[in-house]
């Protein structure tokens, strides 16, 4: 993660500022970049979710998501409360 909490840096070096950006970032991002920000042992995505945009609810939804289309599908339906 990057040093300011309020932004998230990819492995492929893409700059997320918020929710929606990580919606469209998932949508376009391949499995490598996923897997490399979601393992058994972390989810760089919940985590940010949680920490940095204060959405408990989705980041829980990304916690529990099985793979990144599950975690597309969690970050959209966010996105539209927002």
């Amino acid at each position: 993660m990057e040093e300011n909490k309020k932004h998230l840096k990819l492995k492929s070096g893409e700059v997320l500022r918020d929710i929606h950006d990580l919606c469209k970032a998932l949508e376009a991002m391949d499995d490598a970049t996923y897997n490399h920000h979601v393992a058994e042992d972390r989810n760089d995505f919940s985590c940010w979710v949680k920490d940095s945009l204060c959405d408990v609810q989705c980041a829980g939804d990304l916690l529990k998501a099985k793979d990144k289309k599950e975690a597309h599908e969690s970050v959209k339906k966010a996105t539209l409360k927002k």
